[in-house]
């Protein structure tokens, strides 16, 4: 198994981690249990640290032609880019994709976890970061 394919591998475990600990067990995605459960989540592994949105995008086109597919995770290990340039990205994917996240799905993850107990989240987020920080370095 190549490095990029360890990489990979890890990006994607380390993903549904997030996904069934916080989007699913946090519920801050109307959609994500279901589409989870159901196998109607696609998700790909960009492992430059400087992606291309026009890859970015054509997999968001992919996955809007897919029946079967409600959700679409693009997952970015490797990216190494200012706050400043990964918005510039973020914004080329979405204009090349026509596509962008809903206001009201981010006001009402906000609600959520206001709710919850944020430090909660807080500490979850950071055992996900030192889990990360551990396998990729263990991947060098």
């Amino acid at each position: 198994m190549t490095v990029e394919d360890r990489v990979a591998a890890e990006a994607l475990r380390l993903n549904a981690r997030y996904v069934e600990e916080v989007v699913i067990g946090w519920d801050l995605c109307p959609w994500a249990a279901r589409a989870w459960r159901d196998g109607e989540v696609e998700r790909r592994v960009f492992p430059s640290p400087r992606p291309e949105a026009a890859a970015v995008a054509a997999f968001v086109e992919q996955i809007a032609a897919r029946p079967r597919c409600s959700v679409g995770l693009a997952i970015f290990p490797r990216v190494d880019l200012p706050v400043a340039a990964w918005d510039r990205f973020a914004e080329e994917v979405r204009r090349a994709g026509g596509r962008d996240v809903s206001a009201d799905v981010a006001q009402a993850n906000f609600a959520t976890v206001a709710r919850r107990d944020p430090a909660r989240l807080v500490a979850l987020l950071d055992d996900l970061r030192r889990d990360r920080d551990r396998a990729y370095a263990a991947l060098a």
